[in-house]
């Protein structure tokens, strides 16, 4: 199959930490044989802002178009505000984007076109899929559910009834897209696990006992503490607690603005990662630390409460909350955590080329 993917989250060599999820995509189709091309349109950054806002880092330097391990990659620049929000300019810019590049693809005709993410990057599909007659579908990650959705609601039913299929993070998300009057057809389908090497699985107890043994504790925050949606401050709150009640000897550390391989090593060297947040989807970051052998406790947000032990999901978004589900999972043996099948690389190619062979036929 030719298939071309759409994302403004697509990592470049100069944003490794960018959406890797969607690199992964990318390399397992490509793997699996598949003609793979990459259409991510960037966002301009007024010279200077990457000091304002870290996650700009590295956008400057991208050129607009490359080859990234044989993948044929073009990263168009469009002007936006700040906000996630979507104004009709942003949307001519892209599909204006999506013909300039279709004529100069003229001789290379996908079979079909896949976002990740529907603001802003449906606007580049639909009109791609448009000028080739292609069938275009959307994976939806937490922001546009979550939040986008909710100043953006009109635009959110125009490009959804331009797709033909939907593919969620989590179940919970379908309830978003009937509220939107989508009819087309929805599969659940996460993004997979890939580190380097086998899944690990930790063994044992990190705590003995009813008190805090004499030994130091890494404890990581797994986002960078300046993003006021993953919740430092209850983090700190709770781990502070801990400190001062409990004598716990806790080392913090935080992940953000780092490549795939230096995040899985840091996922690696702690005890546990902590969920704080008080908006997610389907966090990867979870499923990768559980992966290299690392426990995970959260407050009950995204899908993590379908898969991680009931016992580390804190009943409450509170200091006291948090903290109790840390001093579990500590005491717990490490066996307790483990990966559904639906979470590794072999389900979810196999799920995505029969949803694909599915609307290539339909439509």
């Amino acid at each position: 199959m030719k298939i071309l993917i759409t994302s403004t989250l697509y990592p470049f060599p100069q944003t490794p930490w960018r959406g890797t999820f969607v690199h992964d995509h990318v390399h397992l189709l490509k793997e699996a044989g598949h003609d793979i091309r990459v259409i991510a349109p960037r966002p301009w950054v007024p010279f200077g802002w990457e000091r304002r806002n870290p996650s700009f880092r590295g956008l400057r330097e991208v050129p607009k178009r490359m080859n990234l391990g044989g993948v044929r990659v073009e990263a168009p620049v469009f002007k936006s505000i700040p906000g996630g929000r979507s104004p009709r300019w942003v949307a001519r810019q892209l599909r204006r984007s999506a013909r300039k590049i279709a004529r100069r693809w003229n001789d290379w005709t996908p079979d079909l076109v896949h976002s990740h993410t529907i603001l802003p990057s449906c606007h580049l599909a639909i009109e791609y899929g448009k000028v080739v007659e292609s069938p275009v579908l959307a994976t939806v990650p937490g922001w546009d559910f979550d939040e986008g959705v909710n100043n953006n609601r009109e635009t959110f039913r125009e490009l959804l009834s331009s797709l033909s299929a939907l593919l969620l993070m989590r179940e919970s998300q379908r309830s978003v897209a009937v509220d939107l009057e989508y009819t087309g057809k929805m599969h659940v389908l996460p993004y997979p696990v890939i580190v380097e090497g086998s899944i690990r699985v930790a063994e044992g107890t990190l705590l003995e006992g009813e008190n805090a043994p004499e030994r130091v504790f890494n404890v990581l925050f797994p986002a960078g503490p300046e993003r006021p949606e993953k919740n430092f401050k209850l983090f700190s709150e709770a781990i502070e607690g801990l400190r001062l009640i409990h004598g716990f000897n806790i080392d913090v550390s935080t992940l953000g603005g780092l490549n795939h391989a230096d995040t899985l090593d840091k996922l690696r060297q702690a005890d546990l990662v902590v969920y704080t947040s008080t908006r997610e989807g389907a966090p990867i970051v979870a499923r990768e630390a559980v992966a290299v052998g690392t426990r995970v406790c959260a407050v009950n947000i995204g899908d993590l409460a379908d898969w991680l032990p009931k016992a580390v999901i804190a009943e409450s978004p509170t200091a006291e909350g948090v903290a109790d589900v840390i001093r579990a999972s500590l005491a717990m043996d490490g066996t307790a955590w483990t990966l559904p099948e639906h979470f590794m690389p072999e389900h979810s190619t196999k799920r995505h080329i029969e949803i694909y062979e599915q609307i290539i036929a339909d439509y």
